[in-house]
């Protein structure tokens, strides 16, 4: 259980951790961050009862679970090329083009659900400030502002803005595109990906959160790579 909570449960291992139960060599864990919130009043009307709706329904979430062997985790090739047409979370258009504009940039896809996401943004901060002068930019992409059919969910949205405003988030933040989710398809919050200035994957896709050492050091080697 210790080893699950240095993975999910964020620096202060504030994460509620249940295991659910073992299928086949696979053993299944329910994970629920009830504190992320803990000041519902920063919330809108509409977001605070969705809040307080979910936080009710967690038992029952967890006793609807079905136990079977997970598939194979997606990969995000090195070389692959990523093409998007989406907007910032104020509405305003954002393509791909954006890339060209850097030699380097983080995508970080994070969920308005995810404490791992959000601890790690004040280093993700930090960082987008201290490479600027390297040409390399941070851009934060919510992985979960398409509800279940594939709309804008303005009230998901509404939450991240006032989760990156309690981070002092100033990089840019975009919704999720069925283009961008084709072209980086992840099961795992945070996913990161580094992106030439082509629209091209360097490296291999970083699943889970890092500190801002670890971020540090996967930029520069991949600066280094583009530099060779």
């Amino acid at each position: 259980m210790d080893t699950v909570l240095d993975l999910v449960g964020g620096p202060e291992k504030e994460a509620n951790v249940v295991e659910l139960g073992v299928s086949g060599d696979t053993t299944f864990y329910f994970c629920t961050y009830p504190f992320i919130y803990e000041d519902t009043e920063a919330l809108s009307d509409s977001s605070k009862a969705h809040y307080n709706q979910l936080v009710s329904d967690l038992e029952t979430a967890k006793s609807s679970i079905l136990l079977s062997q997970p598939e194979d985790r997606p990969e995000v090739e090195s070389g692959a090329t990523v093409f998007f047409q989406t907007t910032d979370l104020d509405g305003n258009k954002v393509t791909s083009d954006i890339f060209q504009d850097h030699t380097l940039t983080l995508l970080n896809i994070w969920g308005s659900f995810c404490e791992p996401c959000m601890e790690e943004m004040p280093d993700l901060e930090a960082i987008s400030k201290e490479f600027a002068d390297k040409d390399v930019a941070i851009v934060g992409v919510l992985g979960d502002a398409l509800d279940r059919k594939g709309e804008f969910d303005a009230d998901t949205v509404d939450l991240a803005k006032t989760v990156l405003k309690s981070k002092g988030v100033t990089y840019l933040n975009i919704a999720m595109c069925p283009e961008l989710l084709e072209a980086v398809p992840s099961d795992t919050y945070p996913t990161s990906v580094l992106i030439d200035s082509n629209g091209s994957v360097v490296g291999k896709a970083i699943y889970g959160s890092r500190d801002a050492d670890q971020y540090r050091q996967l930029i520069q080697n991949a600066l280094d790579t583009l530099a060779k």
